[in-house]
């Protein structure tokens, strides 16, 4: 598709959906376009033509209109392709006429003066500069996010980044968490919608019941699960109070056996420490000081012999025997420390005494420890920590298997989403961990009061994604004022931020510099043109002239128009079409001659163009499609003169699937009101740059109150005044020429009234005929309102025919044709002709024009009185008037105004640039200089310049920017001081406040200019 086609430049400026067209020709077999009056069809047909002349491709023009065949190679012939078009209305009558042009081609041998390297050079510079922006427009306005381009998405970030700013969720949510893509979006949105409410009821997200397994929530209904869950709670919790209660029974039990264990060993040693304190107390009573006194060897002595001290000696050893037997005691079970000496003499009184009375003070500090250190034994307590003195061990186990077993049975059941699991040593540990159990379990008992409204929340929480739980989660933890737009905000500029490249940016360089490359490209494309088509002409003729230097002669030779006189035309197109397609591959041709040259040639043109395909009917064109490889038609149904038959071109097209493009740019070149008035009564297209011409000194009406004869179907005072119009009508200034003047009148009876009384002129050479007949050199022509399709006039002058019938003021009942779709078909043709000046012949009565207009249900007469009050006021010069009767018409046909769509990005820029300009300043959708724009910053006064933004570069969106209208745009607004300032969507997504600063700035500047 397309690959032939190398570029789609032309000599020929195009609007935005002109170059769309010629862009989509080059990709598609069959296009369709269609386009009112004044929107540059048959403008467009030249271009395409010129641009596949540079591409060496033969085209073939079809319109039944001569005159718009005409028109086209009017415009080829301003380029100087001249050389290599003809028209042919009769393969025969134009005979002669063609075997001259084809004469004129032979001889003329003049090479071009044509460079090709430069012209190659600065083509692929041209392209190059044109792909970037290209580019830059594809990037910036193909689908990004579901239906949303990316100046779309960005203005969508905008505006929740304005409500709450992306900051919020920055530190909350992790951007490789998400793919960013719309499915994901729609899915986190719908879930934010159905989540805020439901927080709000539950303004937390730690809710006891929040613990429970899924299958409460997504196995039950609300009572079902309420019930299972308290049934489980009830049972669980019995169980687990049932065990906590052995637990402390059975704690208790051991520390005061260890309790009881640890007094017994102290009422042990302290029987002991007594006896010997008593022992001493009585020996020192009984014997005095020297008891404490050491045994000497004397007394040892002495103590054979004496009985005292026999005594004293066996107290002593008494004493020693009852401390030996103590440190033995004690050596047994050290629950405390004390050291006694190693080597000791157990009859040293004085020295027992003293390490009775220290043993005696730490077994009273210990005895007072007594409860902590059972405390801490307690605290340690498991199966292998139970002290040796105390038979607990079998107890222990038998506690912690207990614990063991209904933790397995807690987790078999269900009831919460997570596992209980311990790894507790010690029974008051595994205690503790006990009691968390049945805290848990009593709080979820407490709290199955919340149980109906809870479920409704978990129900919709568990059915969430796992990247919308992490958002929702995020948004009940910041509770943003917006949920929506924090979320927009955050997800939004990452999406933009991983979409974005650098080559989506363009600038007035980069314009400028395609701008200057497309006019150096223009002056070389003629030679290019010229050198292509003289050396393949050249080429066919040498070949021609070798294999048949006869055919040669006949047709292409000095004497053609002798010797081809004697041949049928016919033979050219069937023997020789490839060496007369070589010297003039355009052809403009009727719908009748394309049948012949495809009977007679079998002929493939490159590409074949239909004009006024609404006005062909569709049998004669069916073989079209075997000329062609690219057809494209050209037609607008709103001047089909078979509305309902269905039966032209045009509407075959559009019936077999093919694509409509729409020409959305008005070019008459007819004053604004008139352009306003079409626009309001038939829907023509509003984007256009003023003509500056003035409606008053276009306009002139007159109601020569004439008498519409309903059998001979005229109006003869009418005829008068066409005439008396034709007389006034002088020659242009500058070319000394009369301008191109149609008389267009509702009847045909009228136009072949008014053609006689033309002829009769002439006939008689009455005064005027030599007027006329330099009229009629420059085109004058007379016709029936549907004869003036693909006609092109400066001057039109209008008979309205219709009037009265009688003295009584009888209005003809034809008048109703015009409420037909057909007449209002034809009030559609002659109204929108692009001409420079509008004159009107009436016969409608003043009483009765508002009558008329007030009646919707009979549109066609509705807008014809319009037309006639309308044209008197801007005759007057009554421009209010004239407005206010605009304004009537749109109430009675309920049309709404054209304005470009404001989209969100647009309205971002607008809130953005409020705080710097007053109020009134900031307008959308208003007229700058008669043009309207998307928005407009009107001036303070008039020593400031007002200013025009083009968003995302252009003016108005469309499906392929022609960069050439926009520069024509600027250089308009700059010529009405007006500054045309460039608001670009891939600037302002990354810091909007400092755009829009920098923004203000530069308007602030240019109204200060």
């Amino acid at each position: 598709e397309g690959a032939d086609w190398k570029h789609t430049f032309t000599m020929l400026p195009l609007d935005p959906s002109q170059r769309s067209v010629l862009h989509a020709m080059q990709h598609n077999a069959l296009t369709v376009v269609e386009g009112t009056s004044g929107t540059g069809k048959t403008y467009l047909i030249s271009s395409i033509v010129i641009n596949a002349l540079s591409h060496g491709k033969k085209c073939l023009v079809v319109s039944k209109s001569i005159n718009a065949l005409r028109r086209a190679q009017k415009f080829l012939l301003e380029k100087g392709f001249g050389d290599v078009s003809f028209v042919i209305r009769d393969i025969a009558g134009d005979q002669l006429m063609l075997a001259d042009m084809l004469r004129m081609a032979t001889e003329n041998k003049n090479k071009a003066l044509y460079n090709e390297e430069m012209f190659k050079t600065v083509l692929n510079k041209t392209q190059r500069e044109q792909r970037k922006l290209d580019d830059a427009w594809e990037e910036l306005h193909a689908p990004l996010f579901g239906d949303l381009n990316f100046t779309d998405t960005v203005g969508k970030y905008l505006r929740a980044n304005r409500i709450e700013g992306k900051e919020l969720l920055l530190s909350y949510l992790h951007p490789q968490d998400f793919e960013f893509s719309k499915k994901e979006f729609d899915g986190i949105v719908e879930a934010i919608y159905a989540s805020e409410p439901l927080f709000r009821r539950f303004p937390t997200l730690s809710h006891p019941l929040g613990r429970l397994n899924e299958s409460v929530f997504l196995a039950h209904d609300s009572e079902q699960g309420r019930q299972w869950t308290e049934m489980q709670v009830k049972s669980l919790l019995g169980k687990a109070t049932a065990l906590h209660h052995r637990y402390i029974s059975k704690t208790n039990d051991y520390a005061e056996s260890l309790l009881d264990h640890y007094e017994q060993y102290y009422f042990e040693l302290s029987a002991f420490v007594k006896r010997i304190r008593d022992g001493l107390e009585d020996g020192v009573q009984r014997f005095g000081s020297d008891f404490e006194k050491p045994i000497s060897a004397t007394e040892k002595l002495y103590g054979v012999f004496s009985d005292r001290y026999k005594e004293i000696v066996a107290a002593k050893e008494k004493i020693g025997a009852t401390f030996d037997e103590m440190r033995r005691s004690y050596g047994l079970r050290k629950y405390f420390d004390f050291d006694f000496p190693n080597h000791f003499d157990s009859k040293n009184i004085k020295k027992i005494s003293e390490l009775t009375k220290d043993f005696e003070a730490s077994m009273r500090l210990w005895r007072r420890r007594i409860p902590s250190v059972v405390r801490e034994d307690v605290r340690r307590l498991n199966a292998k920590s139970i002290h040796a003195d105390l038979d607990f061990r079998e107890q222990i186990k038998e506690l912690e298997y207990a614990m063991d077993v209904f933790l397995e049975e807690f987790n078999s059941m269900g009831l919460y989403a997570d596992h209980l699991k311990h790894e507790m040593l010690t029974i008051p540990k595994r205690q503790e961990f006990l009691e968390d159990v049945i805290a848990r379990l009593e709080e979820t008992q407490f709290y199955l009061r919340d149980f109906e409204d809870f479920y409704i929340w978990q129900k919709h929480w568990l059915g969430l994604r796992a990247h919308e739980q992490k958002v929702v989660r995020a948004l009940c933890k910041i509770k943003p004022n917006n949920w929506l737009a924090a979320f927009e905000s955050w997800y939004l500029h990452h999406l933009l931020q991983n979409e974005f490249n650098p080559g989506m940016q363009w600038n007035d360089d980069l314009l400028k510099t395609l701008d200057d490359n497309l006019r150096e490209l223009r002056q070389l494309l003629p030679f290019q043109i010229s050198a292509l088509w003289q050396n393949r002409k050249n080429k066919a003729l040498r070949a021609l002239k070798s294999a048949d230097g006869t055919a040669f002669k006949t047709w292409f030779g000095k004497n053609n128009r002798t010797l081809s006189a004697t041949h049928k035309a016919e033979e050219l197109f069937q023997k020789h079409i490839q060496p007369l397609t070589e010297t003039l591959p355009v052809l403009l041709v009727t719908p009748q001659v394309a049948l012949d040259v495809v009977q007679l040639s079998n002929m493939t043109f490159d590409v074949v163009l239909v004009d006024e395909a609404h006005n062909i009917p569709k049998q004669e064109c069916y073989h079209l499609f075997e000329m062609a490889k690219n057809l494209v038609v050209f037609g607008d149904s709103k001047q089909d003169m078979t509305p309902f038959a269905e039966d032209d071109f045009l509407e075959f097209c559009q019936g077999i699937g093919a694509r409509t493009h729409q020409l959305e740019y008005q070019h008459q070149d007819s004053p604004e009101e008139w352009v306003r008035f079409n626009k309001i009564a038939f829907g023509t297209p509003y984007k256009r740059l003023p003509s500056g011409r003035i409606a008053r000194e276009a306009t002139v009406v007159a109601n020569v109150e004439g008498r519409y004869d309903e059998s001979s179907g005229t109006n003869e005072a009418e005829a008068r005044q066409i005439i008396d119009w034709l007389n006034l009508i002088e020659p242009t200034a500058a070319r000394s020429t009369y301008p191109v003047v149609g008389i267009a009148c509702s009847t045909v009876q009228q136009r072949d009234l008014i053609a006689g009384q033309l002829l009769k002129i002439r006939q008689r050479k009455q005064p005027g005929f030599e007027k006329i007949q330099q009229m009629l050199l420059s085109g004058l022509g007379v016709y029936q309102f549907a004869e003036l399709q693909g006609q092109h006039v400066d001057m039109l002058l209008i008979s309205l025919t219709h009037g009265t019938t009688d003295a009584q003021g009888s209005l003809t009942r034809h008048l109703h044709f015009w409420n037909t779709q057909l007449g209002l078909n034809q009030l559609h043709v002659v109204l929108t002709r692009a001409t420079q000046k509008l004159f009107i012949a009436h016969s409608i009565p003043p009483g009765l024009h508002s009558v008329l207009a007030a009646d919707r249900n009979f549109l066609g007469t509705c807008i014809l009185s319009h037309l006639v009050t309308f044209a008197e006021h801007l005759q007057r010069g009554e421009g209010e008037l004239a407005e206010e009767q605009l304004q009537k018409m749109k109430g009675l046909l309920n049309y709404t105004e054209s304005y470009y769509p404001f989209s969100t990005f647009m309205e971002e820029v607008e809130f953005a640039l409020r705080p710097y300009f007053e109020a009134s300043q900031l307008k959308r959708n208003a007229l700058a200089a008669g043009v309207r724009v998307p928005l407009f910053l009107e001036a303070k006064n008039e020593k400031e310049a007002s200013s025009v933004l083009f968003f995302d570069g252009v003016l108005a969106k469309s499906a392929m920017p022609s960069y050439e209208w926009e520069e024509k745009m600027k250089r308009f607004f700059h010529q009405s001081k007006i500054e045309v300032v460039p608001t670009l969507s891939v600037q302002w997504w990354k810091s909007p406040k400092q755009e829009a600063r920098k923004l203000a700035s530069r308007l602030l500047r240019g109204e200060e200019k």
